[in-house]
């Protein structure tokens, strides 16, 4: 009896505690991912020294943002979550934080920039929730920089 009482309570307190982000999942969407995320796939086109990169817009209560780093950065330093959430950036090696609005003009709605590409080659597109949530789901980088690096590959 007291066992079942026990039970209840704590399934109860199990089911209503806050995730915070619990169920969150980074992604950092590269060339070598992009297939696995069509969604946030960018497209981005370079000529001469500007890069221009447009990403589909998903309506929500998640923002975008332009992250410039004073490098290029590897994928276990694109998690800016905690740059975002607490807004401090100082001794971070970010430069610029810049929130993004889409373009409605197009057919569908986009994300549009376009960067000088010496600027591009440590600029990442990042999106989040703009501060501490209590579901979960993806949370993602652009890294602008895998991109351009593969077409000089090419």
């Amino acid at each position: 009896m007291l066992r079942s009482r026990l039970t209840v309570p704590l399934i109860l307190l199990l089911v209503t505690f806050p995730a915070f982000g619990i169920f969150s999942e980074f992604v950092s969407i590269s060339p070598a991912n992009e297939k696995s995320h069509q969604d946030m796939r960018p497209t981005i086109k370079s000529k001469d020294d500007a890069v221009a990169v447009s990403i589909p817009y998903i309506e929500g209560k998640q923002k975008y943002w332009l992250i410039v780093s004073d490098k290029m950065l590897p994928t276990q330093k694109q998690n800016f979550r905690e740059v975002i959430w607490s807004g401090n950036f100082v001794n971070s090696g970010i430069v610029l934080i810049a929130p993004l609005g889409y373009h409605f003009q197009e057919k569908k709605p986009a994300i549009q920039i376009v960067l000088p590409r010496a600027l591009a080659m440590h600029s990442y597109i990042y999106y989040d929730y703009p501060k501490s949530i209590y579901d979960g789901g993806f949370y993602y980088t652009i890294d602008i920089p895998s991109y351009l690096q593969k077409h000089v590959s090419r």
